[in-house]
């Protein structure tokens, strides 16, 4: 995979990534990026409070994201290592920029760190398993695109494992795919929607 290539496609993800999940992360790629291609924060639950007011009820997370536009799809290993990368943050006292979402009274070190891995080609089976098993909070997030330069990115696949949909989201978060009604040709995929509480948030 060219530089080039790998950094567009950070690029890419990143601008899905905040505009979709609204996310605030930025990119941090490069020689050094110690395994974190993206990171920053998540508040899901402001998914469904538009007005951006506080709220009792947010769960602030810290957020590493690696992305990896590979012409294969992700194996087991480059699971494996996101979960390192989320350890060493966790032992290094990673701290993202936190000037958004009002977090400016939230410690970082003491606000849940979850993994997020992004790929252009899938995941396979075997690394699916693995994201699973882990006991650390991860989503795998298939992005494609039909153009070289990644323009229309497509969410073709939505993994998170129990970590964090049963722990740090409390089960109060689903996942479902939707054909729209406008859609009517057959070669349209069905969108995944995220649902939080019954309520379509992203």
């Amino acid at each position: 995979m060219s530089t080039l290539r790998g950094t567009a496609y950070e690029q890419a993800t990143l601008r899905v990534l905040q505009g979709w999940l609204r996310m605030n992360v930025y990119r941090t790629g490069g020689a050094n990026d110690s395994g974190m291609d993206l990171c920053g924060w998540w508040a899901p639950h402001r998914l469904s409070n538009k007005s951006g007011t506080h709220s009792e009820d947010q769960a602030k997370m810290r957020v590493i994201v690696q992305c990896k536009a590979l012409a294969k799809p992700v194996g087991p290993s480059i699971v494996r290592e996101l979960e390192g990368t989320l350890i060493r943050a966790v032992w290094n006292k990673f701290e993202p920029y936190n000037d958004a979402f009002g977090l400016e009274d939230i410690q970082p070190t003491e606000a849940p760190l979850i993994g997020v891995l992004t790929s252009l080609s899938g995941f396979s089976k075997q690394s699916m398993l693995q994201a699973q098993s882990s006991r650390l909070p991860m989503l795998l997030l298939h992005l494609t695109s039909p153009h070289a330069d990644f323009r229309d990115m497509q969410c073709a696949g939505f993994i998170w494992n129990q970590a964090l949909a049963q722990g740090i989201l409390q089960k109060r978060f689903d996942v479902a795919w939707i054909q729209r009604a406008s859609q009517k040709s057959k070669h349209n995929k069905p969108e995944v929607v995220l649902y939080h509480d019954g309520i379509a948030v992203a």
